[in-house]
C-alpha cells in the first residue's frame, strides 16, 4: 500500500523513505519512482546508529517534518529519529503511527510484536497522531493503548484501471493454465504463508469439497506456498501452489472466486478489493474490516471455522449465472465508488497539512 500511495502521490520531492531491512520487490519499485530510500539494515546492528544519524542530518534541513512510522517497528523507529536531535528549533516535527494490522487477541501475536505494542503503549503520549486502515483496528488499539483521540481511519485505496481489464478480455489462452480445465470451478487464495492466513484450514475445507466435486481446483499464490505439504490430501493433484508471483492481475482473470480465510491480524486486506475489481466473488473471514470491505457482495464466515468455509464454497458454487453476474458487476462498482486511490491520497495530504499547519505547495 505504501508503494501505491507513493506512486499516486504528487509530492515526490517531499518524501524520504526509510526501510528497516534491505532488498525486496517494492524497494526497487519505490526507487524507480524517484524517491530516496535509506536502509537501516537492522540485521547489522553495529551500523544502525550511524545510518540513523545520517537520516537525521538529512531531515534537519527541513522546516516541517512528519515522521510517519509504518506499523509498529516503523513507529518505534520514528520515535528514535525524533529523539536524535537537534532538529531546527523553529521546525515542526510530528510523529504519526500508521497501523496496518488488527489485534483481536494479543496472545496470538509473535512475542516481538507483543513487546512492540506494549512499548508503544508506554510511549503513546509522544505520538501526535494514529492512522488505522480499518475501523476494527482503531477500536482494538484504543483498548490496547488507551488512545481514542488523535486518531483517524484512512482505508486502503485502489487504482481501478489496473484491475479487471484482463477479466473483461477473457483470452483464448485461458486453458494454458493447468487449473483452468474444461468445466473447472477455480477457488484461489493470494497471500504469503503465515499462521494468520490459515492456509491449512482452507486446504482442509477444499479437500472436503473436492471429494464430492471432481471439477473444483484450488490455486495458492504467495511467498512460501510452494513449500506447503499438500501430498497428504486426497485432492493434492488439484491444488496448485505457485509461490510468489508478480502477475496477479493476469492470474485473477483465471480464477472464479477468491477466498481469504485469515484467522486473525487482517486490517484492510488489499487482495479482497483487488479481487472484486477483477469481477471475482469473494469469501472472507470476519477479521478486521474484511466483511465491511465486501459491501455485502461477498460471503462472510467465522474465523477458524472449517465447516463455515466449506459451506460458503458450496453456496457460492450453487449461485445461478444471473446472481454471479450481479455480484461481479456490483462488487467492482462498490470498490470503485468507495476506495478510489485519488481520494485516499487526498486524505493523507490533508492530514499532513493539518499536522504541520501549513498547506503543501
Amino acid at each position: 500500500m505504501l508503494f501505491k500511495l507513493l506512486k499516486a502521490g504528487p509530492h515526490i520531492d517531499r518524501h524520504v523513505i526509510v526501510t528497516l531491512l534491505p532488498g525486496g520487490h517494492y524497494e526497487t519499485q519505490i526507487k524507480g519512482l524517484g524517491y530516496p530510500v535509506f536502509c537501516l539494515n537492522i540485521k547489522q546492528p553495529l551500523g544502525v546508529l550511524g545510518r540513523l544519524l545520517e537520516i537525521r542530518d538529512i531531515l534537519s534541513k527541513s522546516e516541517q517534518i512528519v515522521l510517519c512510522g509504518w506499523m509498529y517497528y516503523g513507529a518505534l523507529t520514528a520515535l528514535v529519529l525524533k529523539a536524535l536531535r537537534p532538529f531546527r528549533r523553529s521546525s515542526t516535527q510530528k510523529i504519526v503511527c500508521n497501523v496496518r494490522h488488527s489485534v483481536a487477541d494479543l496472545s496470538r501475536e509473535k512475542v516481538k510484536i507483543r513487546i512492540a505494542i506494549q512499548v508503544l503503549k508506554l510511549l503513546q503520549r509522544h505520538i501526535d497522531y494514529f492512522i488505522y486502515n480499518s475501523y476494527q483496528s482503531e477500536m482494538q488499539h484504543a483498548r490496547l493503548w488507551g488512545v481514542s483521540i488523535r486518531t483517524r481511519v484512512i482505508p486502503n485505496g485502489f487504482d481501478s484501471e489496473a484491475w479487471g481489464n484482463q477479466q473483461e478480455n477473457y483470452t483464448e489462452n485461458i486453458f494454458e493454465y493447468p487449473w483452468r480445465t474444461p468445466g473447472a470451478w477455480v477457488f484461489a487464495h493470494v497471500g504469503r504463508v503465515h499462521p494468520m492466513k490459515n492456509h491449512i484450514g482452507l486446504i482442509k475445507a477444499f479437500d472436503r469439497l473436492a471429494l464430492s466435486d471432481p471439477n473444483v481446483q484450488l490455486v495458492l499464490v504467495g511467498r512460501g506456498t510452494e513449500n506447503l505439504d499438500i501430498d497428504e490430501y486426497q485432492s493434492n493433484s488439484r491444488i496448485h501452489a505457485l509461490g510468489e508471483r508478480h502477475d496477479i492481475p493476469e492470474l485473477m482473470s483465471t480464477f472464479d472466486a477468491l477466498v481469504l480465510c485469515s484467522s486473525y491480524g487482517e486490517g484492510f486486506p488489499n487482495v479482497v478489493g483487488e479481487a472484486m475489481l477483477s469481477y471475482l466473488p469473494v469469501i472472507v473471514s470476519n477479521v478486521g474490516d474484511s466483511a465491511a470491505l465486501t459491501g455485502g457482495y461477498g460471503i462472510v464466515v467465522s474465523p477458524d471455522s472449517g465447516s463455515d468455509l466449506y459451506q460458503a464454497m458450496t453456496e457460492l458454487m450453487s449461485w445461478d449465472g444471473e446472481h454471479v453476474r450481479r455480484v461481479r458487476i456490483e462488487g467492482r462498482k462498490h470498490i470503485v465508488e468507495n476506495y478510489d486511490m485519488a481520494t485516499i491520497v487526498k486524505q493523507y495530504d490533508e492530514l499532513w497539512q493539518d499536522l504541520i499547519q501549513t498547506p503543501l505547495s
